[in-house]
């Protein structure tokens, strides 16, 4: 007697599908995962199971390629299901499948304003920044309250030094959502960079009302206002900074670097702020145990020179010339060769 194997419903309850729908908007992540599983091994072949399964994992930070690689392979033509397996091969940083998914995405729906964004984010991330700036400004078009493809449009923008735009761009967000604080701190940068002092100090200033625990816009303020030439306020803004992040060295060294222009500073306060910020720096360093030299007597001995003056600081400038000189002359003598690297 020839047996037949038990057929497999190609569609799961839409009571089911609800369930799971009403699981995922209520945030219960896990709920959804354990039921998702359960689903797809009782409907395989079920579309919005594995597409659910495939989103909750993605949502969680958990890998989801699998499943999500299925439900596109059981829906070809449906747009989100290739959105999210792009925004999945994004998390796995495999940003050139990334961007054809969301890219097929588009040929499927063109106005699909969520895939046009999510392709700007990868583009960006593989340094396409033109491209990203075309497809987040495309995303506005088809949503022009899209807060995050205006925030992110600023960012691309920033990236090809475009700051008056990009300054447009955090604004436009700011207007859709004035408590944006990523939209308050990237927009006191840009206008730091482009000179417009007291907007930015105005921005950071914002920014810490809305959220006065953030140290990174205190250090910023701190810095900006140690430029300015307010030297007690950018004090007291890289202390707070320090306060709520101890180990935030380079809120530290713009304290140093301020208080060392305060006039009539006691020397003695300078001295201890700067043993502190030695330990601070040292306790993070990881001694050298071993050095991958070669065994060779006669090997060019390389010699690093290293100071913070080398960088953005007039001593860095004068010492140029000097450096130069020993590339030609000291390396002429010795017979050996002396390289330049910053």
């Amino acid at each position: 007697m020839k047996k037949h194997k038990p057929t497999v419903p190609a569609s799961m309850p839409r009571e089911e599908a609800q369930q799971l729908v009403n699981l995922f908007n209520a945030g219960r992540y896990a709920d959804v995962e354990l039921r998702a599983r359960l689903l797809v091994d009782l409907y395989p072949t079920a579309p919005f199971a594995w597409k659910i399964l495939g989103t909750v994992l993605l949502v969680q930070g958990k890998d989801g390629l699998q499943a999500l690689q299925k439900t596109v392979e059981l829906l070809p033509t449906d747009p989100e299901a290739h959105s999210n397996l792009g925004n999945m091969y994004k998390a796995l940083g495999r940003f050139e499948e990334a961007a054809a998914s969301h890219q097929r995405a588009i040929q499927l729906k063109p106005d699909h304003a969520l895939a046009h964004y999510n392709l700007g984010i990868v583009l960006r991330d593989l340094g396409r920044s033109v491209d990203a700036v075309a497809s987040f400004a495309q995303a506005i078009r088809l949503k022009p309250d899209f807060t995050d493809a205006h925030f992110n449009l600023g960012v691309a923008l920033t990236d090809l030094d475009r700051l008056e735009e990009a300054a447009a761009s955090y604004r436009q967000a700011l207007a859709l959502q004035p408590k944006f604080l990523g939209a308050h701190c990237n927009l006191g940068i840009v206008l730091k960079d482009m000179g417009r002092y007291d907007e930015a100090v105005a921005a950071f200033e914002r920014l810490l009302e809305l959220k006065p625990d953030d140290a990174a816009a205190h250090n910023n303020l701190g810095n900006l206002l140690k430029d300015l030439g307010r030297l007690d306020e950018a004090a007291a803004h890289c202390r707070e900074a320090i306060k709520l992040k101890p180990d935030y060295n380079e809120a530290a060294s713009n304290l140093l670097f301020a208080l060392n222009y305060v006039a009539g500073q006691q020397p003695e306060v300078l001295l201890n702020e700067a043993k502190a910020y030695g330990e601070r720096v040292a306790s993070r360093v990881k001694p050298c145990t071993s050095w991958p030299n070669t065994p060779e007597a006669d090997r060019p001995l390389r010699i690093g020179l290293v100071s913070g003056d080398l960088n953005q600081h007039p001593v860095g400038f004068f010492m140029e010339g000097v450096l130069k000189a020993l590339s030609t002359q000291e390396g002429a003598r010795s017979g050996g060769r002396v390289s330049l690297a910053p």
